[in-house]
């Protein structure tokens, strides 16, 4: 029964989200377009800073719902390779105590947007210090709409994580493969960005370790610490 409720109040925060952005991107399919494009693409633009509100906050709000779909799958991921149990402390709440399973997903959604927004700060300042501001970013909105699109799969996958615990293993490996993914393209926008000499090789390994994989592994190891 405690672990229905706890499905339920994660549902409401995922639709909550999915439906919100929804209503954002409705009418501005636009947005969607520059995704891919941002992704892709490093040619320089110059109109490449004039952001509306609207599509600012439809950046947050997508990015929003990728790391929440994240936290999801890292909840139940966390599980199968760290901690055995979920959070046994409870929150009073009006009406009902967030605890167990609920307040362990809430935790890896924290931890996984956290990254998301971390991340967005590291790349800025990495690149203002190592380039200009316009490459820096071109990457940095590389990052941003590789992640917004990733949401299209996060979301559902997380969905599936909760509906079908049995299959668990199956989507957190879908969910990492897709993750895995969405880093590799962000990876090779950068390589063109920054990578033009074959000589900063040894730079980009340590990018690579420094600003890909250690984040990463950081972050579920900050999961594994917290549920533990």
């Amino acid at each position: 029964m405690l672990e229905s409720q706890a499905s339920s109040w994660i549902y409401v925060i995922l639709f909550t989200v999915f439906f919100l952005t929804c209503i954002r991107v409705r009418g501005n399919f636009k947005f969607l377009g520059a995704f891919f494009r941002d992704l892709a693409v490093v040619r320089e633009r110059e109109n490449l800073f004039d952001a509306t509100m609207k599509e600012t906050s439809f950046i947050f709000l997508v990015l929003l719902l990728s790391g929440c779909s994240i936290g999801v799958l890292l909840c139940k991921a966390v599980p199968l390779f760290g901690a055995d149990l979920p959070i046994r402390a409870d929150i009073p709440a009006p009406g009902f105590t967030i605890g167990g399973e609920l307040l362990s997903t809430i935790v890896c959604m924290a931890i996984a947007c956290g990254y998301i927004g971390a991340m967005w700060v590291c790349y800025t300042v990495v690149g203002k210090v190592f380039s200009d501001t316009l490459h820096t970013w071109l990457w940095v909105r590389g990052f941003t709409a590789g992640t917004g699109l990733g949401a299209a799969v996060f979301f559902p996958l997380a969905l599936l994580a909760l509906t079908y615990p049995d299959y668990t293993l199956h989507i957190v490996a879908a969910g990492f493969v897709m993750l895995i993914l969405v880093k590799f393209l962000f990876i090779v926008k950068g390589f063109r960005i920054f990578f033009t000499e074959s000589s900063l090789w040894v730079v980009f390994l340590y990018y690579l370790c420094s600003l890909e994989i250690v984040p990463l592994v950081i972050t579920f190891g900050l999961a594994c610490a917290l549920l533990g």
